[in-house]
C-alpha cells in the first residue's frame, strides 16, 4: 500500500530504488566488435567451403578409423570407408533430409513416384548405391565402445563429437561482443541405459521444448551470426557433481561458467535465459572478466524481484531500476542493477552488469514465433517488426541475443529435420546426426553472415549436399545406376556384366560378415534351400538375398535347368520369392536316427552343396 521500498534486502544484498533512467553510463567501454574467422588465406566464399572450414580438422578421419573396425572388406558393400566417401555419405544424408515424403530406399529408384509431378530422385547416379549407404549407416562409430571405456565414461562413444566440435570452434571462430546461452535437444525415444551404444545414457524430458524427449544440450552461440560455438551434454546429477566449479558454485552457475570459459577476460557480454540467470552468475562472470544480462524467474536468491515488480508502472513498456554493489574480492566491487519491463500484464525482471537504462529503441517482436520455438514457426523465417512498446537500451541488447539459439534449433530440427530423416535404433547414430545437423546449420548462418545476406536455407543446403556428394577427393567412378547392358551371357559368377553394372557374385551365407542363423535359406527366385547368397546385395544379418547357383542336370531323359543367379543378375531388384529377413531361421533339418545333436559345420556345408539342386538330403 505504501508503494515500493526504497531499500530491499535479500540474503545479505541490499538493493536501492533508483529512477528509471538512473544508469546513464555503460560499465562496458570496449567496442562492440563483430565476429571474425581465423581463416588466414583460406577461401570461404561458398557454402561448401564454409562447411569445410568450420568442420573439425580430424573429425572425419577419426570416424573412418572407428567405423572401419566393423568392416571386413570382403565385398563391395563391406569394403573399408575412406574420408572422401564418408563426406559423400553425409552429402547423401543431407540431400535425403531435403527430399521428404518417400522412404529412403525409394530415393535410389529410377521410376517415377506415383501421383507426383516430380521426377524420380535417382540418388544412385551420384556415386553411391543404396546398399552401401545403408551399410555405412549401420557401422558408423564416433568413439570408444568397449566395455572398459563405457564403464569409465558412459558417454565415451559420442563424447569425441562434442570435444572436437568445441575445440574447432574455439580455434577457428572469434565470437562478437555478444554471446548467448540456451538449450538444444537431441531427440530420442529409444531405450535408456549405460554400457550400450544403442541406448542413451541419460534421457531428459523438457516440456517447454518442441522435441521434449531426448538428450538435453547446454549450448552457447554467437548472437550476431547465429553460429553455435560451444556444447555440453547434460549427463545427470551423478556426473555433474564431478565437473568443474560444481563444489564452488553449484550446478547451474558451474555449467554457465564452463559454457563461456574460452572467452574469460575478453570483456564480452553474456546473455542467458531464466535457467542460467542469477545474481550469483553475474557476480562470478564479473570476476572472470565478462558482463552479463539475464532474465530472472526462478533463481531469486539475492535478487529484488518483489520490490522491482511493485516499482514498475502500469503502462506497456514501463520499467523500474534497483541497483547495488557486489564484492569481487580484494576489496573490489562492481555495480550491478536490476531492471524490469512490463509486457501486457506480466512484469519481466532482469539483472545486468552492463548497458544503460536510458530509453532505447521500441521493443522488437518476432511475429512468426521467433521466441516460441514452435514447429509452426519453423516453416518461414521470423519477420522482425517494431511495436510501440518502449524499452530501455539494455533490454535491446538482450532482445538481440535471446532468439539466436532458438532460431538455430528450428532450422536444424524442423526445416532440415536430419534426425527425423535418418532413422536409426542406435543412439550413437542419432547423436551423430544431431551434431552434423548443427554443423550444416552453422555453415549456413556463417555463409549468410559473411557472404550472402539473402541466402535461402534449403537452396544452400541443396548446394552443400550436391558438393559433398561430388567432393573432388572421390576417385573417378562410373555412375552407380548407369545401365550396363552386355550381349555376353551373364551366368558366370566371375563375369562383370549385369543389368545395373554390379558384379553380383555369390558367396556362402556363413562367409557373409555379421551373418547369424541357419546355414541354409530359401532362394529369392525359386524358393529352394541354398547356402549361397548375392555378396553385393546381401547385408547381414537382416537383409539377405539367398540364391541358387546356375545348374544343368540330366534326370532320365530330361534336363533340369536352374538359372536363379543369372536371373538375379538380369533383374537385381526382382525377388519373386521374397528376401530373407528379419527371421534368421532357414531350412528345418530332420534328426538322424540315434542322434539329436545338430550337424557340424563341415557336415552342413557338404549337405548344402547338394541342396542347390533342390534335393531334400538329410543332414
Amino acid at each position: 500500500d505504501d508503494g515500493p521500498p526504497d531499500e530491499y534486502e535479500n540474503k545479505g544484498v541490499t538493493w536501492q530504488l533508483r529512477p528509471p533512467q538512473f544508469v546513464k553510463k555503460d560499465q562496458r567501454t570496449a567496442a562492440r566488435q563483430p565476429p571474425t574467422l581465423n581463416k588466414g588465406d583460406i577461401r570461404v566464399n561458398t557454402i561448401d567451403r564454409m562447411f569445410d572450414y568450420l568442420l573439425p580438422d580430424d573429425l572425419l578421419e577419426f570416424i573412418v578409423n572407428k567405423s572401419n573396425a566393423k568392416l571386413l572388406g570382403s565385398n563391395a558393400i563391406d569394403r573399408k570407408i575412406t574420408v572422401p566417401e564418408l563426406k559423400q555419405w553425409w552429402g547423401y544424408a543431407l540431400a535425403a533430409s531435403l527430399h521428404t515424403g518417400i522412404t529412403l530406399e525409394k530415393l535410389w529408384s529410377d521410376t517415377p513416384i506415383p501421383e507426383s509431378v516430380m521426377p524420380p530422385p535417382m540418388f544412385g547416379q551420384h556415386g553411391m548405391i543404396w546398399k552401401r549407404f545403408k551399410r555405412i549407416r549401420g557401422v558408423m562409430s564416433f568413439g570408444a565402445s568397449d566395455p572398459a571405456a563405457l564403464e569409465q565414461d558412459p558417454w565415451a562413444f559420442v563424447r569425441p563429437l562434442v570435444d572436437k566440435f568445441n575445440e574447432a570452434r574455439e580455434a577457428k571462430f572469434n565470437p562478437g561482443w555478444l554471446i548467448t546461452m540456451d538449450e538444444s535437444m537431441c531427440a530420442w525415444r529409444g531405450q535408456e541405459g549405460e554400457g550400450n551404444i544403442a541406448k542413451c545414457p541419460k534421457v531428459s524430458f523438457v516440456p517447454r521444448k518442441p522435441e521434449p524427449l531426448g538428450v538435453e544440450l547446454k549450448t552457447t552461440a554467437d548472437a550476431l551470426s547465429g553460429v553455435m560455438i560451444r556444447l555440453e551434454i547434460c549427463e545427470g546429477k551423478k556426473r555433474h557433481c564431478d565437473q568443474e566449479w560444481y563444489d564452488e558454485y553449484g550446478h547451474t552457475t558451474a555449467t554457465s561458467l564452463r559454457l563461456v570459459k574460452p572467452w574469460f577476460g575478453t570483456n564480452r557480454v553474456v546473455a542467458g535465459d531464466s535457467w542460467f540467470a542469477s545474481v550469483k552468475l553475474a557476480n562470478a562472470l564479473a570476476g572472470y572478466g565478462l558482463h552479463f544480462i539475464g532474465d530472472i524467474k526462478t533463481n531469486k536468491a539475492q535478487f529484488c524481484g518483489d520490490a522491482l515488480e511493485l516499482a514498475t508502472g502500469v503502462e506497456q513498456g514501463d520499467w523500474a531500476v534497483y541497483s547495488t554493489d557486489l564484492k569481487l574480492g580484494s576489496n573490489k566491487t562492481i555495480p550491478i542493477y536490476a531492471v524490469s519491463a512490463r509486457r501486457s500484464t506480466v512484469v519481466h525482471k532482469f539483472v545486468a552488469t552492463c548497458g544503460t537504462t536510458l530509453p532505447g529503441n521500441n521493443q522488437r517482436i518476432y511475429e512468426e514465433g521467433d521466441d516460441s520455438d514452435t514447429p509452426e514457426a519453423a516453416s518461414v523465417d521470423a519477420v522482425v517488426q517494431t511495436c510501440k512498446r518502449k524499452c530501455p537500451r539494455v533490454l535491446n541488447d538482450y532482445t538481440l541475443a535471446q532468439p539466436a539459439i532458438d532460431r538455430h534449433n528450428r532450422y536444424r530440427q524442423f526445416i532440415l529435420g536430419l534426425e527425423k530423416r535418418i532413422h536409426t535404433n542406435q543412439f550413437s547414430m542419432r547423436f551423430g546426426t544431431t551434431i552434423f545437423g548443427m554443423m550444416f546449420t552453422d555453415a549456413f548462418f556463417a555463409h549468410k553472415y559473411w557472404n550472402d545476406p539473402t541466402a535461402d536455407f534449403k537452396a544452400e543446403m541443396g548446394k552443400l549436399a550436391y558438393r559433398l556428394m561430388h567432393n573432388p577427393d572421390l576417385p573417378a567412378t562410373k555412375s552407380a545406376t548407369a545401365p550396363k547392358v552386355s550381349r555376353k551371357r551373364s551366368g558366370s559368377p566371375n563375369s562383370d556384366c549385369s543389368a545395373d553394372g554390379e558384379s553380383h557374385v555369390l558367396c556362402k551365407l556363413v562367409d557373409l560378415p555379421g551373418f547369424q542363423g541357419y546355414n541354409q535359406q530359401r532362394c529369392s527366385w525359386c524358393g529352394s534351400r541354398t547356402v549361397w547368397c548375392c555378396a553385393t546385395c546381401s547385408v547381414a544379418p537382416f537383409d539377405l538375398v539367398p540364391l541358387c547357383r546356375d545348374v544343368f542336370r540330366h534326370k532320365g531323359k530330361g534336363v533340369t535347368r536352374r538359372l536363379c543367379h543369372s536371373k538375379h543378375r538380369e533383374e537385381p531388384l526382382v525377388f519373386p520369392k521374397g528376401r530373407a529377413g528379419p527371421q534368421l531361421g532357414g531350412a528345418k533339418r530332420r534328426r538322424t536316427s540315434g542322434s539329436s545333436s545338430s550337424p557340424s559345420v563341415e557336415e552342413t556345408h557338404e549337405v548344402s552343396d547338394d541342396s542347390d539342386s533342390g534335393s531334400d538330403s538329410e543332414s
